[in-house]
């Protein structure tokens, strides 16, 4: 059963912005299964609604993922406290912020100010979010996100980021360029619950320019904020994180 359900996540992790579609050929090939098994997988997701079968034999995901969507929404208050926050920090600097938290090995947006954008399928390793969420996760967790995207380091990268965490973790913050001509920079902060366990971690993206001349700034307001919304979800702990507009 376990090993079902496993599997299960594994196929509607597949589908993506760039890839709303799948076959079960491509299925199985992806996942290195049989088709039989494969069809078979992907017509029980689809009849409990999580996936739809279209005329063309192909799989969308099913509206029942978003009536879970919904729900979860719902049912997460912090997010909406988290927003309120999200729209002061992105009028006082500019540039475009983001809510990111982990679904399961995956890193997702919760809440973007402004509005929505395209968003790139990018190892959580490679994002300033991504390591600020795992600098606070266990190693073995760091690994299981590692082995979900291969490729994405190398030998002498891998030794980087263990040591990146690990200044991240002390620092409560993480600096990162975006694109590979330099173009964006993104500076991220951890958001802590009541029990100080870190739920999610705010992002703000702005262009080089910007952060050349404004980097110092624009790393304490994040972190600002980023405290701001721990503490009006209930986080009460230690932190050394400066208040949103000092020197």
């Amino acid at each position: 059963m376990l090993g079902t359900i496993e599997r299960a996540g594994q196929v509607l992790a597949l589908f993506t912005a760039e890839r709303p579609e799948w076959g079960v050929s491509e299925v199985a090939r992806e996942l290195d299964l049989g088709k039989t098994r494969t069809h078979a997988l992907l017509s029980s997701l689809a009849h409990v609604g999580l996936l739809h079968r279209m005329q063309t034999g192909r799989y969308r995901l099913g509206f029942r993922v978003l009536a879970l969507s919904r729900v979860l929404l719902a049912h997460t208050p912090w997010r909406e406290v988290a927003a309120e926050e999200m729209r002061v920090l992105a009028a006082r600097v500019g540039g475009h912020v983001g809510l990111m938290a982990f679904d399961g090995l995956e890193l997702v947006t919760l809440a973007e100010v402004p509005g929505t954008r395209p968003q790139e399928r990018v190892a959580p390793q490679n994002t300033a979010a991504g390591r600020v969420m795992l600098a606070h996760r266990s190693s073995r967790t760091v690994q299981a996100v590692l082995a979900a995207h291969p490729g994405q380091a190398t030998a002498s990268s891998l030794e980087e980021l263990a040591a990146d965490l690990k200044t991240v973790r002390r620092l409560g913050v993480a600096i990162l360029m975006h694109g590979p001509d330099s173009q964006r920079w993104e500076v991220a902060a951890p958001i802590r619950n009541h029990t100080g366990e870190v739920i999610a971690a705010l992002n703000l993206s702005v262009a080089a320019p910007h952060f050349a001349r404004d980097g110092a700034v624009l790393q304490r307001e994040v972190m600002a904020s980023a405290a701001l919304i721990s503490t009006r979800i209930g986080y009460d702990g230690p932190s050394s994180f400066p208040r949103r507009g000092s020197e």
